[in-house]
């Protein structure tokens, strides 16, 4: 199949989890495109819908319109709005079973996290400025950096999704970390005890990679890395079967 395509290239072309469906974006009206890979045929969407993420099933998009969050099943042909707060659109993410759909929003004069099921359930809301890290491998919980709070080594709030509260903190983490794509297991950076700053940054000098088991509690040294003071922290990629861990560097470093 061919369609001519002045595409918005900030926006990248998102297949639905089921291969069926690939959306667009039309770059002279602002106008979204989604085309049936099947059976060719083409849905037009306004000049105010902006597309986001698929569901990891079947063939839900989540869109912006109008600053509004919406669900469109483009399959059953419905359009649910499920947050109704001024949504800034920069980060969206399905929880790994679609049942559930984390947003950034903006609210009473500030950025924050929001959290709602796929009937527009309010979940959870995180004030203080949050940003969102993302959904644990089974989908139990939330990870957030409130950096209203932050300390000098950064803060990450675990939310648990089905009371809503805080579960627990993870102190001087460095606002780095990411879920395994496997359970509840979150690895994250945390200084050591006898850390010893940059001199010309707030970086450190040495940095652990740690990993905390939410349902468990339970709390292991990864591996310690030692910097030589020339840029920020590393990213943390999981492997698609959480066995592995990758780390990015913008600095030379040794792993421990």
């Amino acid at each position: 199949l061919t369609y001519p395509c002045q595409c918005d290239y900030g926006l990248d072309l998102l297949w639905s989890a089921d291969s069926r469906w690939v959306v667009y974006r039309y770059a002279v009206e602002r106008t979204t495109f989604a085309v049936d890979v099947t059976s060719g045929s083409r849905e037009v969407f306004g000049s105010g819908v902006v597309p986001k993420a698929w569901a990891p099933q079947g063939a839900t998009l989540a869109t912006i319109e109008g600053g509004a969050l919406a669900l469109r099943d483009l399959d059953a042909g419905t359009t649910t709005m499920v947050g109704q707060q001024a949504v800034d659109g920069s980060e969206v993410m399905w929880s790994p079973d679609g049942q559930a759909i984390a947003f950034t929003q903006q609210r009473n004069g500030g950025r924050w996290v929001g959290v709602v099921n796929r009937l527009g359930k309010e979940l959870i809301q995180v004030g203080e400025q949050a940003h969102l890290i993302g959904w644990s491998g089974d989908s139990t919980h939330v990870a957030v950096v409130p950096t209203q709070r932050s300390t000098q080594g950064g803060v990450v709030d675990i939310y648990d999704v089905a009371t809503g509260q805080r579960r627990q903190t993870l102190q001087n983490a460095a606002g780095r970390a990411a879920w395994s794509p496997v359970g509840s297991a979150l690895a994250y950076l945390a200084p050591p005890e006898d850390a010893t700053p940059c001199r010309q940054s707030d970086d450190l000098r040495s940095w652990q990679v740690r990993l905390r088991d939410v349902n468990t509690g339970g709390d292991r040294l990864l591996g310690t890395l030692e910097t030589v003071c020339r840029g920020g922290n590393p990213d943390l990629v999981w492997s698609a079967d959480g066995r592995f861990l990758a780390m990015r560097f913008d600095f030379t470093a040794n792993i421990g």
